[in-house]
């Protein structure tokens, strides 16, 4: 006994002195092929690997384990965000592929409704498709400064078209099913407006408009679409 207590004595010395341990050893890297985090109730929320292609993504889950925003490379090194729904499905997702950003968004049966996206070239384009995934509509932007909204039928021929060209001159046309040209409504450069009929042959036939000096002009064409002005 007499030997133990001056044993505990120096074990107890660096505690009594206010020593501690040495503070832990953090490496500057870590190099794994999987992170996972869980909760507290060990179910997993989040994972960083690179199982997919051999490109890095990273997962967040849901309490019920289900993917709700991923964020990663695809095959081709293409940059993606997806966002899902509660039930699992993809509802939105970003992808910039050779300097072309594009973005989509899905209705809960996963068709793509809406897409937005600008070309190489710099052609910004808006595009709202129906529950097949046809395009019903669509908004685009030229770099010259062209900006225009075209509406199209089920067979996705555009049915009707409303234009502003960089001059700021607004253009108004309807189409039939054929995409034909039937009617058109515009403002000159002076600003005097203009209603036309085509044929559907692409030949306006009959065009209607307020010369510059504010006069009503009837104009009838034949199918060489030489101009006949109404004696009347």
């Amino acid at each position: 006994m007499s030997k133990l207590v001056p044993f505990l004595a120096f074990v107890a010395m660096p505690v009594l002195y206010g020593c501690s341990a040495p503070p832990p050893v953090i490496p500057e890297n870590l190099s794994v092929k999987s992170l996972v985090l869980t909760d507290k109730n060990g179910n997993k929320r989040a994972v960083l690997d690179t199982e997919q292609g051999n490109q890095p993504q990273l997962a967040f889950f849901d309490e019920k384990g289900r993917s709700r925003v991923l964020v990663g490379l695809l095959d081709d090194e293409t940059p993606v965000l997806e966002v899902s729904g509660p039930d699992g499905r993809n509802r939105a997702q970003i992808v910039v592929a050779e300097s072309s950003p594009r973005m989509t968004l899905q209705d809960r049966n996963g068709v793509t409704r809406m897409s937005m996206s600008v070309s190489a070239d710099g052609i910004a384009e808006i595009v709202i498709n129906d529950q097949y995934s046809k395009r019903r509509a669509s908004f685009v932007v030229l770099p010259s400064g062209t900006s225009g909204v075209l509406l199209h039928d089920r067979n996705r021929n555009i049915s009707g078209m409303f234009v502003n060209t960089e001059d700021s001159t607004p253009f108004l046309s309807l189409r039939d099913r054929n995409g034909k040209v039937r009617a058109t409504l515009m403002l000159n450069s002076d600003g005097s407006p203009a209603l036309g009929f085509g044929n559907g042959k692409d030949k306006e036939v009959f065009q209607f408009k307020i010369t510059e000096n504010g006069s009503p002009q009837l104009l009838l064409k034949d199918l060489q679409n030489t101009e006949k002005e109404d004696p009347k």
